[in-house]
């Protein structure tokens, strides 16, 4: 559900959606919109090296959602 949302929003707008400089920061720029995982996520990752990444990131505090939208381009 969360890539087809992603996929029509940047068909809408013919703009990445997260565009971002590497998969790190693709990562922190989801995270500061949806919010850090929970704990019970952080445990379902089958990785160590998910499971620091997410929870290095997990300290980015999500931004105003309604600020986000007025603030993208038509």
């Amino acid at each position: 559900m969360w890539s087809f949302g992603c996929l029509l929003g940047e068909l809408l707008t013919g703009k990445p959606m997260f565009p971002g400089h590497s998969t790190l920061n693709q990562i922190e720029r989801v995270l500061t919109w949806t919010g850090p995982p929970t704990i019970d996520d952080l445990k379902s990752l089958k990785t160590d090296f998910g499971k620091e990444m997410l929870d290095l990131l997990s300290k980015i505090k999500p931004i105003n959602r309604k600020q986000w939208i007025s603030s993208c381009p038509a």
